[in-house]
């Protein structure tokens, strides 16, 4: 189980930041108990941008396909396959350290 649309819905569409949302166990495979997380300003700032560049397709971006957001669309998705679907662990992970090598060093 990812992180999904439904998981913060309610303050994504409502416009509330920090947008907060609970991470379920299962989503962690058991390692850690629920716990509340958070997307700050600038995250929630990217996140709709990310969102609504999906819903528009390649108008935004020429990478990102068009897509209708649902319940059960990942929060970050796979860009290459044709299915929508979640974005791993280990793709995610280079592409997250990759953009805080740069802005660290800037």
């Amino acid at each position: 189980m990812r992180l999904q649309y439904h998981h913060l819905k309610d303050v994504y569409e409502g416009g509330i930041v920090p947008i907060r949302f609970q991470v379920h166990e299962e989503m962690t495979k058991g390692r850690y108990h629920d716990y509340d997380s958070f997307f700050g300003a600038e995250a929630a700032d990217y996140l709709h941008k990310y969102i609504e560049a999906r819903k528009k397709g390649g108008v935004l971006h020429p990478n990102i396909r068009l897509e209708e957001i649902h319940d059960d669309s990942p929060i970050i998705r796979d860009e290459i396959s044709d299915k929508t679907r979640g974005s791993s662990e280990q793709s995610l992970s280079p592409s997250v350290r990759n953009k805080h090598t740069k802005s660290s060093t800037q």
